[in-house]
């Protein structure tokens, strides 16, 4: 006996997909993509940041290890800088800033309505090391190296174009021949930072909150904005001049809200509690410092 079979039916043996099946397996294609673009430009935020805050700890380790060669040669001669007047525990304070240029402005900050306890500025007016110009003495000493191009004589030449050039000044604490260094790195900043109508920090404004010691925010009023639209910001750094010890900040968060009149509220968030050590509570006195890009307290150093 004899069976006959029939052969398959290829319709039923290769069933396809439906439209609604390809219209669903594309969106999830379409959604799973999306996502792993925008991981692109976060990533590359987070590079830039990662890039930043190199160069930065870099420039500021350059940047203690220059001054430290200076004072051993005697190039520089610490105990012979201008100084505060002495502070409550016997301290004094003083800027060494090379890198922001000459200026008739010998106090810091510049901005208007002058500090309480005003710092003097020391920079050279002219190079103290022989075969160097003002200019070049600020770059080979006072900036970021890989910054500088280089000729075969080993002669300094134009600034290599990164963006933004990093540069560096002190602020020194001395007490009993040894001094505290605090080294400030700056990013962008103008050479000519204490020139008149030029200020690149900024008065904070009317306080709502003055801020007790321990505290990790300030209120404001308002925030400062520059002529070309830079104003205060997360990662802006901000230093408090009424409590003469000059302790620096940075701006972890900002928050916006009214008071009962409806007026705008700027909290700001700090990196670590306010010291509050010498000031007069009821006298807070903050500036924004604009371009600063790191500061790096590096204790009590002996220039010997």
């Amino acid at each position: 006996m004899i069976i006959q079979q029939n052969p398959p039916d290829r319709m039923d043996s290769r069933q396809g997909l439906t439209l609604t099946e390809v219209l669903a397996t594309i969106f999830i294609l379409a959604v799973g993509m999306l996502s792993i673009l925008i991981l692109f430009p976060v990533g590359a935020m987070k590079v830039k940041a990662a890039l930043n805050n190199e160069r930065t700890a870099l420039a500021a380790s350059n940047g203690i290890s220059n001054l430290a060669i200076l004072a051993k040669t005697k190039v520089l001669d610490l105990s012979a800088m201008q100084f505060s007047a002495t502070l409550g525990d016997g301290r004094k304070v003083a800027f060494f800033d090379q890198s922001a240029g000459i200026s008739s402005t010998n106090q810091y900050p510049s901005s208007t309505p002058a500090s309480q306890f005003p710092i003097p500025v020391n920079f050279f007016s002219t190079a103290p090391i022989a075969g160097e110009t003002t200019t070049t003495f600020r770059k080979n000493w006072f900036s970021l190296q890989d910054d500088i191009e280089w000729d075969e004589s080993g002669s300094v030449g134009a600034v290599v174009s990164r963006g933004q050039s990093f540069t560096v000044s002190y602020l020194i604490r001395s007490e009993r021949g040894l001094y505290d260094v605090t080294v400030l790195v700056y990013n962008g900043r103008s050479p000519s930072l204490y020139d008149s109508g030029n200020d690149q920090q900024l008065a904070l404004g009317t306080m709502t909150d003055a801020g007790a010691t321990g505290n990790t925010a300030i209120a404001l009023t308002k925030l400062p904005t520059k002529e070309d639209g830079r104003t205060v910001d997360k990662g802006s750094w901000i230093v408090e001049t009424s409590n003469r010890e000059y302790e620096y900040y940075q701006i972890q968060s900002i928050t916006t809200s009214t008071d009962s009149g409806g007026q705008p509220i700027f909290r700001l968030e700090l990196d670590r509690p306010l010291l509050r050590k010498y000031g007069n509570p009821a006298q807070t006195e903050f500036y924004w410092v604009d371009f600063l890009s790191g500061v790096f307290p590096k204790g009590q150093v002996q220039f010997n």
